[in-house]
């Protein structure tokens, strides 16, 4: 696969998938979550967690496999597309950090029922607010897919 081009769309559709998972959980779980009392809010997550971990930890697992793997290919080719896959390999690298450092402690807490009620409303803020960065280092990554896609060189004369 010289120039990789499959690779890179599948990458590309991957990190998409990604991109809307963290879009759905912005903008239709986490509203749900903070109108929810906290007693409510901790038994619908106790019980719905695992299943939202096995969607989302593959769309976070597999881009950043991906993003490895085209990565490695296209510098070892000396693609001139190579910057675009680093940062893509950056950000999905920085996701996965956070994902350690942040949510699954978080998200342990609160399946486990272990966080005080009194700290539900501003855990969740605070969730909110980490999740939105990872939605937009998604997004940011989906971006630079594109771009790793679609460039094409100015040939010099």
């Amino acid at each position: 696969m010289k120039n990789n081009q499959l690779l890179k769309l599948i990458s590309l559709a991957v990190q998409s998938l990604f991109t809307g998972g963290c879009l759905v959980i912005l903008f239709v779980l986490v509203p749900f979550w903070q109108k929810s009392n906290p007693e409510d809010f901790l038994l619908w997550f106790s019980i719905n967690s695992p299943n939202i971990a096995k969607i989302m930890l593959p769309l976070e697992v597999i881009p950043l496999i991906l993003s490895v793997l085209t990565f490695y290919l296209v510098n070892k080719q000396k693609d001139e597309t190579r910057k675009w896959w680093l940062l893509n390999l950056a950000a999905n690298v920085i996701i996965l950090l956070l994902f350690f450092i942040y949510f699954m402690p978080a998200n342990s807490s609160m399946s486990s029922g272990t966080i005080m009620k009194n700290q539900v409303k501003s855990e969740l803020m605070k969730w909110e607010m980490i999740h939105l960065m990872r939605t937009l280092l998604t997004g940011i990554s989906t971006i630079f897919c594109i771009v790793g896609l679609q460039y094409i060189p100015v040939k010099k004369q």
